[in-house]
């Protein structure tokens, strides 16, 4: 169960990363924005599979670090 919410999430982070990548131009407070509504979503999405709050918090952060961090080893070298 928690490695298909970890895959849902993965692909929430991906459509995050390519919605940000299309609104290049857009303010940081916009690009906050965005990020806040992704985040909520993929929350949301983990509560509504594991039915208790402190859980989807703490694979919501370990899946958005996980994400972020290879993403930025991923991007340094190319």
């Amino acid at each position: 169960m928690l490695y298909h919410i970890y895959i849902l999430q993965f692909f929430i982070w991906c459509t995050f990363t390519f919605v940000e990548h299309l609104s290049h131009r857009d303010h940081l407070g916009a690009k906050a924005l965005l990020f806040i509504v992704f985040v909520y979503l993929g929350y949301l999405i983990a509560e509504i599979y594991l039915k208790h709050k402190k859980n989807a918090f703490f694979l919501t952060a370990v899946s958005m670090i996980t994400f972020f961090s290879v993403q930025t080893l991923v991007f340094s070298f190319f």
